[in-house]
Order: C-alpha cells, then structure tokens, then sequence
C-alpha cells in the first residue's frame, strides 16, 4: 500500500511513521496501536522489516561482476575451480575469476546495474587473457589484470579514479575516463610489449620509478619492459605526454614526451649494500641534450650529466653508491631513434659500456 513508503528501519519508530499520518486527530499514539487490528500491525512490521533489509543489501557491494556480449568461445575459471568451463552470456561471476577469450571469442567485462553504482565496463577483444578481481580493503575498486590481448575500457566522466585499475607485469593504468584501449603486444627479444591508447577522455598511468598524471585523448603510449623488470623503455607514439620520472629528491623530473620521444629506465642491486641503483636515460625525438642520470633508491641524491660537463664526469662513486650495470645477456633493444653521438658518450662513459642503445 502507498502508505508504506519510506518506512527504513525495522523497530515500533518505523510503525509509528506509518500511522503518524492517521494519528495527527489523536493526542495518544500508543492507544491507536493497541486498537488496530493484530493482522494489520504485524504487516506493517513486516513491510519495515523487509525495507530495513533491503536497504542494508543495496549499502553493501555484491561480490560479483557480469559478463556480456559473449560472442564466439570464451571461457571462465572461478577461483578454486580445476577447470574452465564456458561462459555464459549475462551470467554473474565471483571476483578472482580468469576470462579467456579464443581467436575468435569477445566478451565484456561489467561493473553496473545491480553491482556497483559506477558505469564502467572492459570490452575483451580476441586471443585476451584477464583475472577480475577487487581490492581487499576497498571492495569499490576493481582490478582487471592483463594477461594478453586487449581491454577497450569505457567509463563515465565522473568515474572515480580508482573504479578500475588494468594491471600489467610493470605498470597499471586507471583513471579511466571516456574511451581507452590497453594492448599487450607480442613479445619480442624477450620483451614484454604494452601499448595504451586514449580514444576519449584521459586515463593515468603508475609504474615502477615513473607515473603519468593525465594522458589526453589522442596520446598513445608504447611501454616495453624486460621479465624481470631489469628494464624499462617508453615511446611516446602519439600526442604530447609529460612523463613523471624520479630521481631521488622531493622534485622528479617532469620529462616532456612527444611522438618519438623516448625513455629507458634501468634496474640493478648495488653489490655492496644491496641497493636498488636506477639509471635514466630520456631523449626527445631529436635526440639532442637528453636527460641522463642515476641515482639509489633510498638515498637522496641524484648524478648526472649533460652534454657540457662530459669531460668533468667520471665513473667512481663510493662502493655502495657504485651503478651496477645489467648482464652482459641482456637482449639488444632497437629503437626507433638513435640519440646524437655526444648523448650514447655521455651516457656510456657515466654508466658504463654494458648498456645497449
């Protein structure tokens, strides 16, 4: 009945709110209670009861996200699970659950209606690998780990940042906003290879030693690194993108980043100490006057060097300061650009000749 209305909580407060309305002639509530009939009271209970409960399930966030769209093979395997099983169209799955789609599966992957409040959803494309997950202190959060394939990621303009984060080996994206595509690429030279794009709106990026605040429509992004994250190489491939990069002071480097820009970062544990030393090595698409410096995780401080002081810098540092350079195994990296000569001596004579250009 319409008179049920608003009722919210479950106690002889949510009853007396329903028959208020009819009361307001009476300077004795309790007696109008005493008088109804005992039918009468026990539904209006009951309609608070159910309201109080209902409005406890919609405060609480389900444990589950839904697959849509699913076209061609694609499958499921929820957590504890021995084998995969086909996914179904529509279907809710709990989070922990791994998505695979075949070369010529699709689905997509949604947090809204029932299940959350926010409008954001992944569109899997084919041969794509992910695990949905969700943040075990924050269960608003959710977490998209990428595998292989590709996530066209949609969301709403006001989305909160951290509605969604699609994780890759050495960096998440999220931020989400608009349209946004994330690509892992084959592997090539033992190089695991992503790529993001932004079609409309803006994602951020999060990495190990980097981070982009606001990467705009039409940027893109081609970010390679080696297994054991030895290694890090950005190229800027679209657009104009500034590259926080740390350096060991309270002040990063804002690196400036335009098609065919580039940046390598590497990673070694000093010998003595056992320090994480990172060298970087930044240079725009015209290779001249490149950022080049190193510096020990920890420690504040930063070395480097610019094209002027190549003949005032050396290579000694104290032993546990000492830059380490990568195995001599590590695979030859091409690039797209070749940094003017006074760059790779510069930068070889501070760091050593181990590195590969």
């Amino acid at each position: 009945m319409g008179y049920t209305m608003g009722v919210h909580v479950h106690s002889l407060d949510s009853v007396r709110q329903v028959v208020r309305p009819f009361s307001e002639s009476s300077d004795n509530e309790e007696e109008l209670l005493m008088i109804m009939h005992p039918s009468t009271a026990r539904l209006l209970l009951g309609a608070a009861l159910l309201a109080g409960t209902l409005e406890a399930q919609h405060a609480s966030v389900i444990p589950l996200f839904q697959l849509k769209n699913v076209q061609g093979a694609c499958y499921v395997n929820r957590p504890g699970a021995t084998a995969s099983e086909p996914a179904i169209d529509h279907k809710a799955y709990p989070f922990g659950t791994s998505v695979q789609t075949e070369p010529a599966g699709s689905a997509v992957i949604a947090f809204t209606g029932s299940f959350t409040d926010v409008d954001i959803s992944a569109a899997m494309g084919k041969s794509t690998d992910v695990r949905v997950d969700r943040e075990p202190g924050t269960p608003t959060n959710h977490i998209i780990s990428l595998l292989a394939g590709e996530l066209q990621v949609f969301a709403d303009r006001d989305t909160p940042e951290q509605a969604l984060s699609v994780a890759t080996p050495d960096f998440s994206v999220y931020g989400f906003s608009g349209r946004s595509a994330v690509k892992v690429l084959p592997a090539t030279a033992d190089l695991i290879t992503t790529r993001v794009a932004v079609a409309k709106g803006g994602v951020s990026i999060i990495g190990n030693q980097f981070s982009v605040a606001n990467m705009r429509v039409g940027c893109a992004l081609r970010i390679e690194s080696t297994p054991d994250r030895s290694l890090t190489r950005i190229t800027s491939e679209a657009g104009e993108i500034v590259i926080t990069l740390e350096n060991g002071t309270d002040e990063p480097l804002l690196f400036n980043a335009y098609p065919r820009s580039t940046v390598k970062i590497w990673r070694e544990y000093a010998p003595v100490g056992g320090r994480l030393i990172v060298a970087v090595f930044a240079v725009g698409p015209d290779g001249k006057r490149p950022e080049c410096y190193a510096f020990s995780v920890g420690r504040t401080g930063v070395r480097s060097v610019d094209d002027e002081d190549i003949d005032k810098e050396n290579a000694d540092q104290p032993a546990a300061d000492a830059f380490v350079p990568p195995p001599a195994a590590l695979p030859e990296i091409p690039v797209q650009v070749t940094p003017a000569p006074d760059a790779d001596t510069a930068f070889k004579e501070m760091f050593g000749d181990a590195f590969d250009f």
